[in-house]
């Protein structure tokens, strides 16, 4: 047995003389890389191996519960040992899905808090495919409504024993308040230390306005980091990221980019779609050229997806998850070769829920105090799950979207994939059924990096080897 992807997953200590089976999670690819090499994935760990023909033989024996002293000999011993562990044979009298229930439930429960102020719905640029809607009544967060948030994030903290904190300055352009980030940023760092919770706090800004006294400020935080986007080389960059008077933004950025990456941890996002995929070659020697391949710099290569009323004319332009993932591993590798690290989930890891937004722990707050717990809702009443001011503060939408799990629906408990997927996008749920009960946006989550787990192997072998 080749074993491609090990597990972490705690387990009790292993007694050959009790009845084990093969887990309803656990799925086999015959011939997956050819005769005698054949797939096995748990979709509970996470953990995949090669094994040959006899191995296989041997493992779907379990598919009746039985005690492996009964068949197994000595050898066979260590690898059902493994397979245990691996969570691929479990206990015969537990389920698979019990288990990935366990761990959904874990995930969401996490002792960890996202609070997201959005501290003003302006902004001085006007991107073809923003997703944000109209704004409320306030455009910019006042100084009553921080000290409003920090009360409730210190609450939060202490009622449901928080041990990491997360804080993101949102936008519109969040520095065209920059009054409220500092005055944000230092209350919740202060709370933060008194409290003893770890505070790692970001800026996502379009980069325009971003100065050295603000740089200077938050260099002195803990695990401060800056994302901007940059789109291209700047004749494609500058179709895309415009300001309202339709001059592009790309030479103001690009000369901020070396500074911003002097003072803090730079995260560079470059959303992707038909209109820029085939440029991206010609932004990493842009880049390059800026030094600041030298520096604390990541880059993220996001698809660019339309699932709000605000972007959905701009759906023609989106790319497929399985031509986004085809396409950009070639850049990928140059990028990494250039000295940047590059965001990528890696392969093969279980994604148990799709993201923050269903743990009711990710909360971003617009300037009139309304909730959210899914970014690409903002400005959409659709939406929103509360307000801060009212009581009570959360309306049946927060519910709705912490209630969410691939087990709540009978294609997902059938689909080998189910541990990676992660229930998809609740944005796309919402715009294709209104709801989160008539069934999840499913991704194509074996062409994804989240899952690819039985992706074929040709493409999966190039995937490992971009990775490292």
């Amino acid at each position: 047995m080749t074993h491609e992807h090990g597990s972490n997953v705690d387990s009790e200590t292993y007694i050959f003389d009790h009845e084990l089976k093969l887990s309803e999670l656990t799925y086999t690819y015959p011939n997956y890389e050819g005769k005698d090499r054949n797939l096995v994935v748990s979709n509970t760990s996470g953990a995949s191996a090669l094994v040959e023909d006899d191995i296989l033989e041997m493992l779907l024996k379990f598919k009746e519960p039985r005690t492996p002293s009964e068949f197994a000999d000595q050898a066979q011993e260590q690898i059902i040992s493994d397979f245990y562990k691996a969570e691929i044979l479990i206990d015969a009298n537990r389920s698979g899905f019990d288990i990935l229930g366990e761990k959904i439930d874990r995930m969401k429960n996490r002792p960890e808090l996202d609070i997201i102020p959005v501290v003003t719905v302006q902004c001085n640029l006007a991107c073809p495919y923003c997703f944000e809607g109209s704004p409320g009544k306030e455009t910019y967060m006042s100084e009553k409504l921080v000290e409003k948030i920090v009360d409730y994030s210190v609450e939060r903290i202490e009622n449901e024993g928080i041990t990491k904190l997360f804080s993101s300055l949102y936008g519109g352009e969040p520095l065209l308040n920059k009054k409220t980030c500092y005055l944000f940023l230092e209350k919740m760092d202060k709370e933060a230390d008194r409290l003893n919770v770890p505070h790692r706090s970001d800026l996502i800004t379009n980069g325009t306005l971003i100065d050295k006294e603000f740089l200077e400020f938050v260099s002195q935080l803990d695990g401060f980091f800056v994302q901007v986007t940059i789109d291209g080389p700047r004749e494609v960059h500058n179709q895309r990221r415009i300001f309202k008077n339709g001059k592009g933004s790309y030479d103001i950025i690009m000369g901020n980019l070396a500074t911003i990456a002097d003072y803090a941890e730079l995260r560079l996002r470059v959303n992707v779609d038909t209109t820029n995929l085939e440029r991206i070659p010609d932004l990493i020697e842009d880049l390059v050229s800026t030094g600041v391949h030298q520096k604390n710099v990541y880059v993220s290569l996001a698809r660019v997806t339309a699932s709000t009323s605000q972007n959905m004319e701009y759906k023609p332009k989106c790319i497929s998850a399985k031509q986004f993932d085809m396409s950009i591993l070639p850049y990928v590798k140059k990028l990494r070769e250039a000295g940047f690290e590059v965001f990528i989930n890696p392969t093969k890891k279980p994604r148990y829920i799709y993201c923050a937004a269903y743990s009711g722990k990710h909360i971003a707050i617009d300037p009139d105090g309304n909730l959210f717990t899914c970014l690409e809702g903002m400005g959409n009443p659709d939406y929103v799950v509360g307000n801060i001011w009212e009581d009570p503060m959360y309306n049946s939408r927060y519910d709705e979207w912490k209630s969410v799990s691939v087990l709540n629906f009978a294609e997902c408990r059938k689909c080998d994939t189910i541990g990676f997927c992660g229930g998809g996008c609740g944005a796309e749920a919402l715009a294709k059924y209104g709801c989160f009960t008539k069934g999840l946006a499913c991704p194509p989550v074996k062409w994804s990096y989240v899952g690819g787990v039985v992706l074929p192997a040709e493409f999966r072998r190039e995937l490992e080897e971009v990775m490292g």
